[in-house]
Parts: structure tokens; sequence; C-alpha cells
């Protein structure tokens, strides 16, 4: 008879993690993984006590979350092992994240690993490497793509592409969050990086400008927009429920203020538009209604909850309001839970009833533009977060945002244009 142990067929990691449905979100929403379940089923996320996640073939690479039942956590570590070129990829994608944290620069090792690290929220280590030398599983798996998977793909088909966890226990470690997800494309013949983003726009506007006229040109700048990207980018239009990229909103306060929202695969594609000679004389256009001397609010969100764009044209069906809510980073988590709090409570699939959140991208100081931007307040590391919600949301979701320690909040209400 052979000996017992000849019969294993899987090693599981477990990690501790003192919010599971932080966990859930680093992990799925950020990194890519799968979720296999949770404990106890019936309760709401907060509650949850444990996690099963996995990606790769055959859930090749498979991690256990428990919640201690006290205070004290000791963080762990895993390496997974990737394909030969989706490693890179994946290095590539989250480097340019200012919320997740990279601990290991990649590099080559001299034990033959080509390897990169990152911590958890809970200060668990992710070391994902591939061998220097020899096959990796990967090769023949065509070119990855990371990609936004509720745009482009069904979420079960978004996973990581590992092919084995390594687990060793009891390292040191530090903090963090976000999302990329890593699915395959057997079939494309270019490599794809793409991170969707929501452009978002604060103009004010000069005071007793001409309404007519400037509603005309919007229009103008609308349909020059919308040519370059049948040009250009065709695939943010065909097939969507829209026929506009940009929509714009009018708050009617002194001084006026004008807000441009669009969705864009990725800021790099955003800026593609920005370089454009037909952007150039757009806003050459538009720039005369600009108030001289005043602060623009501008910037890329990335979605913080269940939606990955902001449907311009849904809330242009009626009024709504837009809140900037800016936190010390110890908060953010807090203001994360609230939102998806407030998001599964209060929004619906019904148009006059949506709320939609989005975290900045990026490093900015904020400037109060509302003070004519005399006012520096908060500084580049403190996260913020843009919620829109139609006036037909009968939940409280200002007062619901505002139990975060501290807020820096910035309030609006628009009535849409175009």
């Amino acid at each position: 008879m052979s000996a017992p142990m000849a019969s294993a067929w899987k090693v599981i990691p477990t990690f501790k993690s003192q919010s599971i449905e932080r966990t859930i979100h680093f992990y799925v929403d950020i990194l890519g993984f799968n979720l296999a379940s949770v404990k106890p089923e019936d309760e709401p996320p907060a509650q949850y006590t444990f996690c099963s996640i996995f990606a790769g073939d055959k859930a090749a690479a498979n991690l256990y979350f428990f919640k201690p039942s006290g205070d004290t956590l000791t963080p762990s570590s895993a390496y997974i092992a990737l394909g030969t070129t989706q490693l890179d990829l994946l290095y590539e994608s989250l480097k340019v994240r200012n919320d997740v944290e990279i601990v290991e620069e990649i590099q080559d090792q001299p034990w033959g690993y080509r390897q990169f690290a990152i911590n958890d929220p809970d200060g668990n280590t992710l070391t994902f490497f591939k061998f220097l030398e020899g096959g990796n599983p990967g090769e023949e798996w065509g070119i990855v793509k990371a990609v936004s998977p509720r745009r482009n793909h069904p979420a079960s088909t978004s996973r990581c592409d590992a092919w084995s966890t390594v687990y060793t226990p009891n390292s040191e470690a530090k903090t963090n969050p976000h999302r990329i997800d890593i699915n395959r494309s057997d079939s494309s013949p270019n490599l794809e990086l793409t991170m969707s983003v929501t452009e978002c726009a604060i103009c004010p506007l000069e005071e007793g400008y001409d309404e007519d006229k400037f509603l005309n040109l919007l229009k103008e700048a609308q349909h020059e927009q919308n040519r370059w990207i049948r040009k250009h980018q065709p695939h943010l239009l065909e097939g969507r429920p829209y026929e506009n990229l940009s929509s714009f909103s009018i708050q009617k306060s002194s001084p006026p203020l004008l807000l441009i929202t669009a969705p864009w695969d990725s800021p790099e594609g955003h800026a593609e538009w920005i370089a454009s000679d037909e952007n150039k004389v757009v806003m050459g256009q538009l720039s005369s209604y600009f108030a001289e001397n005043s602060h623009m609010v501008f910037y890329h969100l990335d979605h913080a909850g269940g939606e990955d764009d902001l449907r311009g044209d849904i809330f242009a069906q009626g009024p709504f309001n837009l809140w900037r809510l800016t936190v010390k980073p110890d908060h953010k988590d807090k203001l994360q839970e609230l939102f998806r709090n407030v998001e599964s409570h209060g929004s619906t699939t019904e148009p006059s009833k949506r709320i939609w959140g989005g975290w900045r991208i990026g490093d900015k100081k904020l400037a109060d533009e509302q003070n004519g931007g005399s006012e520096e307040r908060g500084t580049e590391q403190d996260p913020e977060v843009v919620v829109f919600w139609t006036r037909d949301v009968k939940y409280d979701v200002g007062g619901r945002l505002s139990q975060v320690h501290d807020p820096m909040v910035f309030r609006y209400e628009w009535q849409p244009l175009l």
C-alpha cells in the first residue's frame, strides 16, 4: 500500500485578515482572483469570518483567509508563479497605481527567479515570480490583457493566470489596497494593457456668459469628439447604450460651474484625445468661457463600487448631487465601506435612483475652487472619493458618507446640459 502522503494533491496557504470584506475587495477587485466561498454565507460582508479565493488552471493558486478572534495578527507570505509574459505585465499594471504597495521592485534574482512583491491590507506579502531558465506555463497561453472585467468580460472569467502557489509563514510586511484584473486572451495578436477610468472635470465659468451660445458650442464640441472617437477609438461607442462619450452638466452658482464626465479605457487613451488637433480647437473655443484666475478640478476616477463606468447618459436625465470627500489615508477603508453600504442600500437599476462613486487616481493637491482656488487643503496623499447620486434616491447618501472621521467635503447640485 502506498504511503498516505502520496495521495496529496494540493497545499492551501492560510492567512489572517482583520476584514474579510476588505480582503475580498483587494484580491478579487484589484488582483483579479476569483471568489470561491465565504462564511457565514447568509450574513452581510462586514460579518464574514472566512473566504477562499483562487486563480489559475484548476485553482492552482488557492488561498484561505480567516478572521482572528483577537486583535493579534501575524502577517504571512506566499509565492505565486505566473506565466512568462504575465509576470511583467502584472508588475507594469500595478506599479502605476498609487494605492498598491510594491515592497520589492521587479528584478532577476541569483537563485533563478524574476520576481516582485506587494503587501495586502493586512500586511501579508505576495511575491509573484517566474523561472529565468526552463519553461514557465504561460508561453503557450497567448497574450494576456489587463482589463476591466465588467466592461469587456463577464466577472466569472476574470482571473490572475497563476499556475502555482508556494507558502512561506511569518514574513515581515506592511499594508495597502486596489484593483487589477488579468484575463487570458488566446486569440489576441497584440499586447493590450488597459485600466478603465472616468474623466471628471469641474470648470468655473465667467459670470453672465451667453448660455445659448455656450450650449451650441458644447454641442459642437461633443460632435467633434464623437467623430474623432469613431475614427481613432471606435470601441468606446460601438455597442454602447449611449451615443455620446462626454456628458455636460451645469451648477448655477457664483461662479457657475461646468461638469464634464466621460468613460475611457485608460488614462493613455484619454491623453491621446487631449493631444489631438480636434481637442485643441474645441478647448480653444471653450476656454473663452472659463473664469480667469480660477481653480479647475480635473482628474481620473477609478470606480469604488459595482459599476466600472459612470453612466453619464443616465445621470443626464435629471438633476443629481455630487460630493467630493477627502479623508486621511487611515480612514480610506472606512469610507470605502460606507460607500459600498450606501450603494447596496440606495442604488437600483432605475435611472432615477442611481449612485456611482470613484476614487481619485494620482496625487494632486486639493484646492477649494469655490473659494477661487486661494485655499489649498489636504495633501497629495489624502484619498478622495467622488460620489454621484440622482435626486430620487431616498437613502441619506451624504449623511451616511459623512460618518467617516473628519472628512473634507465639497457639495454640488447639477443640472444636465447634454
